[in-house]
């Protein structure tokens, strides 16, 4: 019985310095993809800034934040894009550009598809 006390114990452990492992690259992460996000869309891009795997940094963010890397970056390409389409007066075809968007109907198609409305519609409503 103490034998299994102290296994749940030193599993308890183990648990908590691989968490504390994981959440330093989570927060390095996000640092990255602020400075990145414009023109890196790659997740491997990250993962080597990281010093760890493609599928080593996926399945952190999935056990951790329960998204992928890719949708972390497109969240935070989505928010920008909604600050500059609320905040300034570029036109959608510059916003596009400012966001690393080889063309502003992509831009357009990618706005639309996470928050169910095209750019100008967001900006007028």
């Amino acid at each position: 019985m103490i034998a299994s006390i102290l296994s749940k114990e030193v599993q308890k452990v183990v648990q908590n310095e691989q968490n504390n492992e994981s959440n330093p690259r989570l927060l390095k992460l996000q640092e990255l993809i602020d400075i990145h996000f414009r023109h890196e869309k790659s997740v491997s891009f990250y993962a080597k800034e990281l010093n760890i795997s493609t599928p080593h940094l996926t399945k952190i963010c999935r056990q951790k934040l329960e998204v992928s890397p890719s949708q972390l970056i497109q969240q935070r390409t989505i928010l920008e894009a909604k600050r500059l389409l609320k905040a300034t007066d570029l036109s959608i075809k510059e916003i596009s550009f400012k966001l690393g968007f080889v063309d502003s109907p992509y831009f357009s198609n990618f706005f639309k598809q996470h928050t169910g409305l095209n750019p100008k519609q967001f900006r007028t409503d």
